[in-house]
């Protein structure tokens, strides 16, 4: 049985244990957006010391996608033995694998120089498997940073449909030393990525954040950095995953930082980790 069927039957099967919840779930979303409007989010969050650009009403679609993480099939020996720039190191618990550049690559200064001189560089078949199917996250990558340690990183995240992971799966995350040299990433893939359903309506980015206001999630005297809306791993199957759209809300409270997700088709709380 292909990846495709496995996925679908167990998609279906979830819902059709769910069904009764997923309704009730949905029915409450609706009286949700019926009750919150423009007005009332902004003078309830406003009031609450929140602080957020204007959040945008419009209604997107997207999908839910399944393929397949296994490491031995998307980096097999012979595509590693083509790595001849970086030793590499699998993690089989974590689909992951590691690179360290034999020789480290001194980088420019300037980040749009900086930027360009890694595409070329990751972009060579012998320093990173599958390059060609990452692209730059800023976002993520400025998330990554916070942590104030002397390694910088530079986060790249799979394309998928018509728009890009945003979880670990499907991550490319390179390192650069104090020095201002590239040594070294770590890397997730997921190959052979399908629909497996038709387009759903999501969320919008304010019913995303009001969500979340709602669940407490987001605290008084809060300022709202930045949302962003791809793809994250909802649920695995063996080595199959199924991804679904999702919001992710960057928050900052005094001097912590949080990164929030909820699922963009039904309105939950997701696993931050993911």
């Amino acid at each position: 049985m292909d990846l495709k069927k496995i996925l679908t039957i167990f998609i279906y099967l979830f819902f059709g244990i769910n069904v009764f919840l997923i309704f009730q779930l949905t029915e409450n979303k609706q009286n949700n957006q019926a009750q919150i409007t423009p007005n009332t989010l902004v003078t309830n969050m406003r009031d609450d010391n929140i602080e957020f650009n204007k959040l945008q009403t419009e209604q997107l679609t997207g999908y839910y996608l399944g393929g397949n993480i296994n490491l031995k099939n998307w980096a097999t020996n012979n595509q590693i033995e083509k790595l001849d720039k970086v030793n590499v190191t699998l993690d089989d618990s974590k689909k992951q694998l590691k690179g360290r550049l034999k020789q480290p690559v001194l980088l420019v200064n300037d980040d749009n120089k900086r930027k360009t001189q890694l595409r070329k560089i990751i972009y060579q078949n012998n320093y990173v498997l599958h390059a060609k199917q990452y692209i730059y996250n800023d976002k993520l990558t400025e998330q990554a940073n916070l942590g104030g340690t002397s390694t910088t990183y530079v986060v790249y995240q799979q394309k998928l449909a018509n728009d890009q992971s945003v979880g670990s799966d499907g991550k490319l995350t390179l390192e650069i030393n104090h020095a201002g040299e590239l040594v070294g990433y770590t890397q997730t893939y997921i190959e052979h990525v399908q629909k497996l359903r038709d387009p759903a309506a999501l969320i919008s980015e304010q019913m995303a954040v009001a969500t979340l206001y709602q669940y407490n999630e987001i605290p008084n005297n809060t300022k709202i950095l930045w949302t962003k809306l791809g793809y994250s791993s909802l649920m695995y199957v063996d080595d199959s995953v199924v991804l679904v759209p999702t919001w992710l809300v960057q928050i900052k409270n005094g001097n912590n930082y949080n990164l929030l997700r909820i699922n963009a088709l039904d309105g939950k709380l997701m696993d931050q980790a993911k």
